[in-house]
This record gives structure tokens, C-alpha cells and sequence, in this order.
């Protein structure tokens, strides 16, 4: 949704009665607690003057209710304690008038659901509907362009606008000063015949207003393309006219189109707000005309003008022409949009031709399984489930309905609202004929128990809802054929004095409401179905006699007691339905859907536990890597239902609750894992900070699923018995690794991006000062102990099996070398024999293991990852085992794991294979990394040299947070991280291709590129201090002739090493000396780096 320049102050609700209002209220609130409606403003309800002998009051007299009511809510809000017209001085007010009852798509057309997708915000999702559909086009296009005023807009139509072609006013626009405006839309004249037109003069005035003119005058006013100015149904007001408006209510014939009528006993007159006060305002109108002309058009207004006196009637309109008269009344005409009158007016087919014009999708937020054989092309759907639907030939258009096989459709037909797993389907399988709208309403029967029942109603798709019986269809058939073929009289239809012209399928009292039974059900519309069950064999006597002794409704009395807030109910009981169905297969099939707005809006309507439910149920069946995403959204809806509060989502996962869930995964007993959690969830869902420490619980159990899905890349680990290694104690097997550069790409190796989308990364083997930084050596001891020596002077000693147990604690001393003997299969704790024994059994000795990195800790050159390379290299050539650099790639996937550093597999591969290389992933398990060298040559690797310049920032880098971060939005499918993850696969091809074509300018802008995407990947990844240090280089780092860095921050950012390319090598030792001297970079260091061609390199030492 468009941001506004302005908000409303307040929205008014006008309402038939006070029960439909608070229901349509409470949806506007369910709006503004979503964002669509901005949090600051009031939304209020207020029900129509009750007049006691008309059909309604007007759209006038609900005007001036409501205007009076928004002024005494917010004067008392204020502090006044009498009416005061000054708080519209600096309010926008707008009025939504309820609007008629309408048949198809909801009771309320304001409620119609309109084609497309759900309506987005920044947090939540939302069914779009016309009321938002309008009100965004209110709030976003025409609050903007006039000032503080008061808005009236009808819920009876649609503008269709082209947002695209949309002209606002230019700045010499007058919208801002004008004293009342009617917005206008085209329309030619055979439309605009049955509606109202503006007729404009050359002063940009209004001078007339004319209501269902006959089309052969309007054709004498049509403009260029045989277009009119139709009345939209929005008007807008300023604070002048508003205050004038309120002002009336002091004379007592207009004090009683207010709600004070029913409190001091008087009767409410009828008045039309276009026909009786814009057209006083019309500047073509003199007195005798509005006088004439007033009491004819207020009754067309759809308010009856009442019994009310002809004296009184007149003195009503001459106050409002002597108080509105010299007011100015001017057009704001779109010139790109379309009016769409929602009437009773139409037939159903009519209504579906509406839908298909606006732009009607196959499938809007619907779920359809596969085994349904209803053709996509013939089927639209909104806000539905369709099962296991049988055949059937035509066109199916379903709205917020579930249905099933116990239900067959022939032929084209348009559903509503029904779900045939209800009580209304019995135990029958029905097959609608052909043809139909087949709807279901909540009605609300006047009965001592305020009873709400739900009523099928079926209806032909070319019915005419008002044109008397004898010119019209009933079930697409003529009424005398359909009362021939049924025994239906018309005394049962129209009891009472219904005259044959007044004889309607609107006021038909057609459809049961209650029966000998309870509830109607559907089958007791016998002539809209063919029976396929227990009722084949009952007679068309028995039918009709049912049917007889039933309470029945005509569809009028259907939609003015339909329940509102059971409709409403319905819609988003049947939205979660779908979206549980949906979410289950978005799962399985790892579809890209951003999950979060949708739990968000689940805790703002009550659907949570429909949500967990769904996810639950993936969850206990799912392969590892579907599991894991599965959980880890779980975790994501617990936060939301936090609403905010609890404290932060990053946080210890050990309490010993969720320990036999946990030990469940391990073992691969998913759905007892499941339901361990879900019973401790329940638990621990009474408080916001127990959901947020249960979230993170859930999150721990998601990365044991992801540690299962990546250590399928063991299969991968192909390693022989080397049949001339000599067991000594003699020497000391070596390994070497150079640091990595990451050039393209990171962050696609990272699980569980890289087995979900793939990974591609680009990155270089480097030496820091000539020498192979990172490094370890092994060498088998007599004593049967494991020795471990890292950084410094620490050495432990390792005697017993449970000095291991802390190696999946990343912090613990020794947490490194130890997964790399467990995973080098040195030592086993599967096992039941002590380590003692294992090393004698296995190796006949034991080891000692020693690690170093000569690198600043935290330096983003992929230094844990390349050591637990270098270990178990060490370690396979200690034990007699040759291997390949695949496979210890591999094996540091796995390590990881075991860690639960949960690390991509791109700092080995830049670790273990030299020079400058492509390593690829599928988007698949097992997961597989394969690694493509790029060979340059000694003259291209020389220039690199010359121009590659590595400086350490003087901040250490701390991965483990971003990681957690990353993989949190990766599994929400935030659609920024899901963009760039395919833009880093892209980058990372492009950089491979300027490799190997040597265009250098394109290798400096993949890399500039790369780093931009490192840093929408992870915000707050580029410290000030690492920014100032860039403006530094930039002088002397360019991509080609741009102010472009051709640079970036090794690893995942925040810190650690920078590096760049020089445009000009000869630059160096000027780079330095300006380094050198710059303030506020003390700690900075420019490391002496070149490409290392060979990668992982073993050799053997002496004791």
C-alpha cells in the first residue's frame, strides 16, 4: 500500500443498524491493527436515524448523522464539554456509508472480494476487498491533493483505476482551495443513464447534477470519446462547508436527520446529499429549479422521502438551499477509471462478467489439490479449497467456499460460501444443476436465542432479482414452467397483498430457514439438485410438503438479517484454511514465500493454533531439510504471537524440557520429536518471554535437522587405506593451508541456502607474507592419549572418552580438534570400549594433534574452517588413509555441523584448492560441492599480485549472529534475501566468466557488486570505521573510471580483513604512505598477500 502524504483523524461507519455496524467496525479494526489503516486514527461506528415509516433516511440525512457524531465523539476526545466546530479545522473525516444489501460475494458489495492477490503490507496480509480497495484509493490518491476536510464515500460501487495512468492535479491546481468536490469518472451515456452525471460549466463549476437522465439527453453532453462525468460516489467537503453543514442541526426540521430524533421522539425527514445539498451548491441552479426538483430525486435516492408533510418536506430543502447556496461545487475528474454500480440490479452472470473485467486470476489465494480434474483454465476461485472435485464441463467460480466430492457440478455455476463438509450437505451426494448460483448465508433469525443459521440459497445465473415473475427465470427456466414442474404455488411465495407486478424473485419467499429438524439443509432446494443418495428414492410429494412445512426467507430477508460478523468469521476461518494447505505444500515443494506477514495476521485473527497445527504436521513427516525450514518458521510464529515482547530471539537452546525432543531428531524420530515440542510449546505459550525462550528451542531443533540434511554429504568422503604408509612414531604429518579471498557469491554456500537455491562462489587461495597461514601436524605417540595444542601454549590432554562430549560447543576448549577426531574416525563415542582401548584396538598408539593460524581471530578469510581442513588432513595421513581435496571439502561440511557453526562449504574449497576457482552446489541432497579451477597464468596471477592490496580493519568479525540471522530470513523467504541470493549465484557466474575471458574491469565490478549484496544480505555489516577506510582507498581502487570501489570485506563483513584491487599498481607504495598517515585508522595493517597456486599441501617433518 502507497504511503499517504496525510491520515485520516477519523473514519465513520454509517450503519442500517447497530449489529452490522459493530461487525463491519471490527473489520476496519482488524485492518488497522494490520497497518492498513494508520494507527492514529479513530475509527467509529453510527447507525442510521430509525425512521419508522420509510425503507431508510437518505444519504443526506446519514451524511449530516454522521458529521454530527464525528464532531460531538472527537469535541468530547479533546477535552470540550459542548459541540465545537473548530475540530475540523485540522481533520480529515471520512464517512463510509454502509451500502445496500447485494446477493453475490458477500452481503455487503463494500465486502466484495475483489480479483487479485491478498492485499500486502509491510506486516501483514489482508483479503482484498472493495472497502480497502477503495479506501487506499482514497487515502493514496485523492486525500493527498486537498486540504482538511470531511469525505463522503459510497461502498455500493467499484473504481477501477489505472494507477500507472493516473494524473494528479498539477500545483496550480485549485483542488486545495475549492469549497466542495465531487469526484467523476468517465462513462458513456447508456451507463450513465441508470446513474448520476456532472455537468461542469467553463468556470470549472458544477452547474447541474442530473439522475437517471434519459440516454438521448445525456448523448447532447457528451465530451471527446462520447464520454460524461459520472458521479463516482466520493465527495469531498472542506472544514468550511463541513461547519456549515453541522450548523444546521440547530434548525429542529434537520436536528432530526441526526440520531437526536430518536432520542427526543421525532420522526427523521429524508434527504438526498447529491440531489438535495450538492445540488443546492450547483452553480447552474437557481431556487424555483431546486425547489421543483428536490422531493422527486430525494426519492430516488434510495431513501424514501416518508410520510413527512409537503410544508415540512419544503422547509427542509429551503434551509438548505438559503444555509449551502454560495458555497462553490467543483469536479475532480479521473480521467483513466471505471464506476461499477454493484446492484441488485444485476444477474449473476452479470457479477461474474464484473470480476473477469477486473482482471479475475484463475486462482486467488485458493488451494486446488492434484487429484481435482476440474480444468484450470475453466475454474476461478477466491479464497477457497477445491478437493477431489469430481468431473464436470463449463465454468466454476468459487468464492470462500471448501468443497469436495459430495458435491458434483454439471455445468457452469458460481458458489458462495458453501463448504460441503457442513451439516447443511447431510450425508447426500448432490449434483447441482447446471447453470446456478449456489450460496450459503449466516442469518440471524428473530428468535429469544438470537438463533444464526446458515441458509442455502440456489438462484439461475441469468436471473433478474427485481423484474416482476411473469417477465422473468427462475433457475434460468420461466416461472410458470418452474411452479408447473415443482407444485410451487405462487400464495406460497408471495403470501399477503403482493400484487403480480410487485411478485419478484427478491421478495420470493423461496428458501427454508428452518425446518421440523433444526437447520435447513441444501437438499430441501429439491429443484436445484439431483439427488445421488439416500433422497434418490424420495418423491417429489414428500419434497415439496418438506419444503412447505419449513420457515422460509425471501432473499431480501435473507441479506437484511444476514449475520455479518459470521460472514466475516467464515472468510477468515476459510483464509487459514487455505493458507495451511498452501503453507504444508509451499513446504514440501520449497516454494519462495515469505511466511511472516501471514503468521502476523494469524495472531491478529485468531488462527494461530490453525497455523501451528499446519506446520506441526509437515514437520513430523518431512525429510530433514524440509523439517529444519519447517521448525524453524515455527519458531518464527511463536515470536510473532510474542507480539514484540519477551526479549530477543538469539539465545541458549538447552533447557532440559525440549532435551528428549531434541534427542528425538537426532535419532531421526521426527514425529515424536514433533510432539515432545509441541507438548512443551503448550506449556510454555502462556507468557511472551516463554514463547520467545520456546522459539529458540525450536530453532535448536531446526539446526539438528539441517545438521542431518548437510551430513549426507559424508557419502561423499571417498577415502583408501594407503598401502605404504608406515606406521612410526617418527614423524610429523603436516598440513598447510592458504587463507581465501571471496570474490563472488558467498553466502550461497551456506546450508540451508545452498541445498534449497544452490550456491555458486568465486573466491582465491591467498598467501599472507609469503607463507600458507593456517596450519596442523599430527604424530602418534606410545602412550594410548590424545594430546591437542592450539594457539599459544594451551595442551590438554584427552584420556577418556567424556573429555569429548563438549565438542559440539563451539567456545570449549579444544571443540575444533575434537570434532575432527570424531569425524577422521580416530576415536568413536558410539562406541562402549574406553578410549584407551579404541586407540589400541584401531591404531596401536596414540596421537598427538597440534593447530595454528598466524591470522588476527575474527579475520573473515575463512580461518575455521581451512584449520578443521588442514586437522583432517593431518589426521588421515596420520592414521594411513589417502584421500582427495573433495574429500576433505566434505568433511568440513559435517565438522561444522558437529560444531553447530552450521558454515557453508566456500572456505575450504578457497582453502584447499589453489589459485582461483568456481565451487558450485545443486539445489538437492545429498549435497554435493563440486570445485572448477580457472586457470590465469604466471603473467595474469603477476598483475593480480601487483594490484591486490589486503588490510586487516583492526575489527575482529563475528559471523555466528549474522549467520543465525541470515538463515532466519533465508527460511521466511524475506524477499530481499531470496532477490540476492539469486543476484550472488549470478554475480558469481559472471565473475567466473571475466576469469576466464581476463576482463579485468568486470572481475572489479562483480566484486564491487558482491559486496553490495553481502550487505543486503546482512545489515550493519560495514562498521564506520571499515566505511572511512574505504574512502580512503577509493582514489586508488576504482571499477574502471566510476567512483565505484573495486573492493570488498572478506567473508560475511562486519570486520576482519579488506581487500581491494588497485587501478594502478605503480600506486602501492603511495597507498601505504597515505594509510600511513590517516588519522583514526591506528589499528589498521596492510598485510603483504599473494595468489598461493598450489592450495592444501602436505608434507612430513622429523620429530
Amino acid at each position: 500500500m502507497d504511503k499517504p502524504a496525510k491520515e485520516w483523524t477519523a473514519i465513520v461507519l454509517t450503519s442500517r443498524t447497530l449489529e452490522d455496524g459493530e461487525a463491519i467496525k471490527s473489520e476496519l479494526l482488524t485492518y488497522q491493527k494490520k497497518g492498513f489503516i494508520h494507527q492514529s486514527c479513530i475509527v467509529l461506528v453510527v447507525e442510521d436515524p430509525v425512521s419508522s415509516t420509510s425503507s431508510g433516511v437518505g444519504s443526506g440525512t446519514a451524511t449530516i448523522n454522521a458529521l454530527f457524531y464525528v464532531v460531538e465523539q472527537l469535541s468530547a476526545r479533546r477535552g470540550y464539554h459542548v459541540l465545537s466546530a473548530d475540530v475540523l479545522i485540522d481533520s480529515n473525516i471520512l464517512v463510509l456509508h454502509h451500502g445496500r444489501s447485494y446477493p453475490f460475494g458477500n452481503p455487503l458489495g463494500a465486502f466484495t472480494l475483489l480479483p487479485g492477490h491478498i492485499s500486502p503490507s509491510k506486516d501483514y496480509v489482508e483479503i482484498t476487498t472493495n472497502i480497502l480497495h477503495l479506501y487506499n484509493f482514497a487515502t493514496t490518491k485523492l486525500l493527498p491533493l486537498f486540504g482538511s476536510g470531511f469525505w463522503v464515500c459510497s461502498t455500493d460501487m467499484i473504481i477501477d483505476y489505472d494507477q500507472d495512468a493516473f494524473v494528479e492535479p498539477s500545483t496550480d491546481s485549485s483542488t486545495g482551495e475549492t469549497d466542495a468536490c465531487i469526484i467523476t469518472v468517465p462513462a458513456e451515456p447508456f451507463y450513465a443513464s441508470k446513474h448520476g452525471v456532472v455537468l461542469t460549466g467553463q468556470n470549472g463549476l458544477v452547474q447541474d447534477l442530473l439522475y437517471r437522465a434519459p440516454e438521448s439527453t445525456l448523448q447532447s453532453f457528451t465530451q471527446e470519446g462520447n464520454e460524461l462525468q459520472l458521479i463516482s460516489g466520493i465527495v469531498y467537503m472542506s472544514v468550511g462547508v463541513s461547519e456549515r453543514l453541522l450548523a444546521l442541526q440547530r434548525f429542529p426540521a434537520i436536528e432530526s436527520c441526526t440520531y437526536l430524533s430518536t432520542d427526543v421522539g421525532s420522526e427523521p425527514h429524508s434527504v438526498s446529499f447529491f440531489f438535495d445539498m450538492l445540488l443546492a451548491m450547483s452553480d447552474g441552479i437557481r431556487e424555483e429549479d431546486f425547489m421543483k426538483r428536490g422531493s422527486n430525486i430525494t426519492k430516488g435516492d434510495g431513501g424514501a422521502s416518508g410520510d413527512a408533510s409537503k410544508a415540512m418536506g419544503t422547509n427542509v430543502r429551503r434551509i438548505i438551499w438559503n444555509k449551502m447556496r454560495h458555497f462553490r461545487l467543483s469536479s475532480f475528474h479521473i480521467p483513466f477509471a471505471r464506476h461499477i454500480y454493484l446492484s441488485t440490479d444485476l444477474s449473476a452472470s452479470e457479477y461474474l462478467n464484473i470480476m473477469k473485467s477486473l482482471g479475475d486470476p484463475q486462482s486467488s489465494h485458493s488451494f486446488v489439490s492434484r487429484s481435482s480434474s476440474v480444468p484450470s483454465h475453466r475454474f476461478h476461485s477466491a479464497n477457497s479449497c477445491l478437493i477431489d472435485v469430481e468431473p464436470m464441463s463449463g465454468n466454476l467460480h468459487v468464492t470462500n467456499s471448501f468443497l469436495e466430492n459430495r458435491l458434483r457440478i454439471e455445468e457452469d455455476a458460481c458458489i458462495y460460501n458453501v463448504d460441503t463438509r457442513m451439516s447443511y450437505i447431510r450425508d447426500s451426494k448432490l449434483c447441482l444443476n447446471a447453470g446456478l448460483y449456489l450460496a450459503v448465508f449466516p442469518v440471524r433469525l428473530a428468535l429469544p436465542e438470537s438463533t444464526c443459521v446458515k441458509v442455502p440459497v440456489a438462484i439461475g445465473l441469468n436471473d433478474s432479482l427485481l423484474t416482476s415473475m411473469e417477465r422473468t427465470t427462475y433457475c434460468n427456466i420461466p416461472w410458470k414452467n418452474f411452479l408447473e414442474r415443482t407444485g410451487i404455488t405462487t400464495s406460497d411465495l408471495w403470501p399477503g397483498p403482493f400484487a403480480q407486478k410487485e411478485q419478484t424473485l427478491w421478495n420470493a419467499k423461496l428458501f427454508p430457514v428452518l425446518s421440523s429438524c433444526g437447520e435447513p439443509t441444501m437438499d430441501m432446494l429439491f429443484w436445484a439438485f439431483s439427488s445421488q443418495g439416500s433422497e434418490v428414492g424420495l418423491s417429489l410429494a414428500v419434497k415439496l410438503e418438506r419444503w412447505r412445512a419449513s420457515w422460509r426467507y425471501s432473499l431480501c430477508d435473507i441479506l437484511q438479517n444476514a449475520d455479518l460478523n459470521a460472514d466475516f468469521q467464515a472468510k477468515r476461518s476459510m483464509f487459514y484454511e487455505v493458507f495451511a494447505r498452501q503453507l504444508a505444500k509451499g513446504l514440501l515443494e520449497n516454494e519462495n514465500i515469505h511466511y511472516l506477514p501471514y503468521f502476523q495476521s494469524a495472531v491478529v485473527d485468531g488462527f494461530t493454533k490453525v497455523v501451528l497445527e499446519a506446520l506441526d504436521s509437515v514437520a513430523s513427516t518431512a525429510p530433514p531439510n524440509v523439517a529444519a525450514r519447517t521448525l524453524a518458521l515455527t519458531a518464527d510464529m511463536l515470536s510473532c504471537m510474542a507480539r514484540g515482547e519477551g526479549g530477543l530471539r538469539s539465545g541458549p537452546a538447552a533447557n532440559e524440557k525440549f532435551l528428549p525432543a531434541f534427542d528425538a531428531f537426532e535419532n531421526g524420530h521426527f514425529e515424536r520429536g514433533v510432539g515432545l515440542m509441541r507438548k512443551q510449546r503448550e506449556e510454555w505459550s502462556f507468557k511472551p518471554d516463554m514463547l520467545i525462550r520456546c522459539a529458540r528451542h525450536y530453532e535448536g531443533a531446526a539446526q539438528i535437522c539441517i545438521r542431518r540434511a548437510v551430513m549426507s554429504a559424508k557419502q561423499f568422503i571417498s577415502l583408501k587405506e594407503n598401502l605404504a604408509f608406515e606406521r612410526t612414531m617418527d614423524h610429523w604429518y603436516v598440513a598447510e593451508c592458504p587463507a581465501r579471498l571471496d570474490l563472488s557469491g558467498g553466502w550461497t554456500d551456506t546450508p540451508p541456502v545452498t541445498y534449497e537455491n544452490g550456491g555458486a562462489v568465486v573466491n582465491v587461495a591467498i598467501l599472507i607474507d609469503g607463507k600458507r597461514p593456517i596450519g596442523a601436524k599430527v604424530r602418534r605417540t606410545e602412550s594410548f592419549s590424545i594430546i591437542l595444542r592450539g594457539d599459544g601454549d594451551d595442551v590438554q590432554v584427552l584420556s577418556d572418552l567424556s573429555h569429548f562430549r563438549d565438542y559440539c560447543i563451539p567456545n570449549a576448549a579444544g571443540a575444533l580438534l575434537k570434532a575432527c577426531l570424531i569425524l577422521a574416525e580416530v576415536v568413536s563415542l558410539e562406541e562402549k570400549t574406553s578410549l584407551e582401548q579404541q586407540l589400541r584396538d584401531r591404531w596401536n598408539c596414540g596421537f598427538e594433534v597440534v593447530s595454528w593460524s598466524n591470522l588476527p581471530q575474527g579475520s573473515g578469510l575463512g580461518t575455521s574452517s581451512i584449520l578443521a581442513a588442514a586437522i583432517i588432513a593431518a589426521l588421515w595421513s596420520a592414521t594411513g588413509r589417502s584421500f582427495d581435496n573433495m574429500a576433505v571439502v566434505h568433511a568440513v561440511l559435517c565438522v561444522e555441523q558437529m560444531l553447530t557453526t552450521g558454515g557453508g562449504w566456500q572456505d575450504q574449497v578457497g582453502g584447499v584448492f589453489g589459485g582461483v576457482k568456481v565451487g558450485t552446489s545443486l539445489p538437492q541432497l545429498p549435497l554435493q560441492v563440486s570445485v572448477q579451477p580457472i586457470p590465469l597464468g604466471d603473467q595474469r596471477i603477476r598483475d593480480l599480485n601487483s594490484r591486490l592490496l589486503v588490510i586487516y580493519t583492526g575489527k575482529p568479525r563475528l559471523a555466528k549472529n549474522l549467520l543465525q540471522n541470515v538463515v532466519r530470513s533465508w527460511y521466511s523467504r524475506d524477499s530481499q534475501v531470496v532477490s540476492t541470493c539469486e543476484s550472488l549465484k549470478k554475480t558469481a557466474q559472471r565473475c567466473a566468466q571475466a576469469f576466464e575471458a581476463w576482463n579485468y574491469e568486470t572481475v572489479c565490478s562483480c566484486i564491487s557488486d558482491y559486496y553490495g549484496q553481502k550487505k543486503c544480505m546482512a545489515a550493519g555489516t560495514e562498521p564506520a570505521s571499515v566505511r572511512h577506510i574505504i574512502r580512503i582507498l577509493l582514489p586508488f581502487a576504482r571499477v574502471g573510471t566510476s567512483d565505484v570501489f573495486a573492493g570488498s570485506l572478506a567473508g560475511a563483513g562486519g570486520g576482519g580483513f579488506l581487500y581491494c584491487l588497485l587501478s594502478d599498481p605503480n600506486q602501492r607504495k603511495t597507498v601505504f604512505r597515505v594509510i600511513e598517515n590517516a588519522k583514526s585508522v591506528e589499528e589498521v595493517q596492510i598485510f603483504p598477500a599473494s595468489i598461493d597456486t598450489e592450495g592444501l599441501k602436505m608434507y612430513t617433518l622429523p620429530v
